[in-house]
C-alpha cells in the first residue's frame, strides 16, 4: 500500500511543469515535458541514466535554466528565458521562488568546514534573515527529526555517507519549503546506507509533505508515490499509479527498464 496514495477527486496544482524543455548546444535532453503536484503529493522520477530526470528537477528551481516552457508554482508563473539574460527582478523571483523549493542533491554539498548544525542553520540565517538563536533551536529539532540528534557538532568528515545525506535533508526542511526535490538522494550511498535514508524520506511521506524524487529505488517507489513518471530519451513515456506503472508497465521501454530491476 503507498504511503501516500493519489485521491481520486481533482485538486489544485501546487506545482505545474508546462511544456518544459532544455537543449545543450545541439543535444535537446528534455523535449516538451510537464507535470504536476498538489500539495502531500509524492511524484517519483524514474529512467535509464540520460533519460532527462536529474535535468527536469534541476529546471524546476532554475539550476538549470529551460531552454523553453515555464514552471508554475502557486499560480505565479515563471517563464524560461531560454538564451536571455535575466533581470534583477527576475533573479528577486527565482529567489523567492527557491525560499518555497527545497533541494537535496546527489552528493550531499555541505560546507566541509561547518558542523551538522552551523550546515542546518546557515540558509535560515543568511536567506531568510532569521536570528542565529532561533535558526539553532530550528537546526536542531530538523536534526532530531532525521535522527541526528547526537551528531549536531560531527563536521561531514566525520559523519558516514547516510549521515551527511540527513544532515542534507535536515539542512533543506530548515527552510520550510512548500515542494522538496530530491535527485538521486541515496545514488551516491554504499548499499548498507541507503535503508537509513529511505526511512527519513517515508517518515516525510507520511506527514503529507509534498515531493518530487528522482529515484531508482523501485521499491520505495511504489510504497510512497502518488504518481511514477518514466521519462526515456527526454519525453514522458508512461505516467500513473504506481501499482499501475511498476507492475504493468505498457510501453517496451519502461517494460524493459523495470526487467533489469528484477534480474
Amino acid at each position: 500500500m503507498s504511503v501516500n496514495p493519489s485521491s481520486s477527486l481533482p485538486r489544485e496544482p501546487l506545482l505545474e511543469v508546462r511544456n518544459l524543455r532544455k537543449s545543450f548546444g545541439s543535444l535537446e535532453v528534455l523535449k516538451g515535458v510537464g507535470i504536476q503536484a498538489a500539495k502531500g503529493d509524492i511524484v517519483t522520477l524514474i529512467g535509464s541514466s540520460g533519460s532527462g530526470k536529474s535535468t527536469l528537477i534541476r529546471c524546476i528551481n532554475f539550476l538549470e535554466e529551460p531552454s523553453a516552457g515555464e514552471i508554475v508554482l502557486d499560480g505565479i508563473v515563471f517563464p524560461a528565458m531560454g538564451g536571455v539574460r535575466r533581470t534583477r527582478k527576475n533573479n528577486a523571483d527565482l529567489i523567492a521562488l527557491r525560499r518555497k523549493v527545497g533541494m537535496v542533491f546527489q552528493s550531499f554539498n555541505l560546507w566541509p568546514h561547518r558542523n551538522a548544525i552551523e550546515n542546518v542553520m546557515e540558509g535560515p540565517v543568511q536567506v531568510l534573515g532569521i536570528s542565529k538563536r532561533e535558526a539553532r533551536d530550528r537546526a536542531l529539532g530538523y536534526l532530531e527529526k532525521v535522527g541526528l540528534a547526537g551528531r549536531i557538532d560531527h563536521y561531514p568528515s566525520q559523519l558516514s555517507g547516510g549521515q551527511q545525506q540527513r544532515v542534507a535533508i535536515a539542512r533543506a526542511l530548515a527552510m520550510e519549503p512548500e515542494i522538496l526535490l530530491f535527485d538521486e538522494p541515496t545514488s551516491a550511498l554504499d548499499p548498507e546506507l541507503v535503508g537509513e535514508v529511505l526511512r527519513v524520506m517515508k517518515s516525510l511521506a507520511s506527514e503529507g509533505r509534498t515531493m518530487i524524487i528522482v529515484t531508482h529505488e523501485m521499491q520505495f517507489a511504489l510504497e510512497v508515490s502518488s504518481e511514477v513518471v518514466f521519462l526515456s530519451k527526454g519525453n514522458i513515456e508512461e505516467r500513473g499509479a504506481p501499482s499501475e506503472i511498476l507492475k504493468s508497465p505498457k510501453s517496451e521501454a519502461l517494460g524493459s527498464f523495470l526487467q533489469r530491476y528484477r534480474s
